[in-house]
């Protein structure tokens, strides 16, 4: 089964001018996210929120962290692994 192929052009979108209800999109929290998991292969959501909140030296809300991974996964920047519940991912 062949997928879409998802052009990094699609992802650059969301780094442009455009307002979000006022709000612009944080390039900061993707490249973080990034260069965490590039350091740690295996991480579990809570462990990856709470060291990617540290790095950017402030709090993020669950919604807004996981829109931002959702993102690099749908365009596949990142790839997800889910061995279950209660392991990590």
């Amino acid at each position: 089964m062949m997928t879409e192929p998802v052009l990094i052009s699609d992802y650059y979108h969301f780094y442009e001018d455009n307002n979000r209800n006022g709000l612009m999109y944080d390039i900061a929290l993707d490249n973080a996210i990034i260069n965490l998991l590039n350091s740690d292969n295996k991480v579990n959501r809570k462990k990856l929120k709470s060291e990617v909140e540290s790095s950017i030296q402030r709090k993020l809300s669950p919604s807004t962290f996981q829109s931002h991974l959702n993102i690099l996964v749908n365009h596949k920047i990142l790839n997800r692994r889910d061995e279950g519940r209660g392991k990590e991912v």
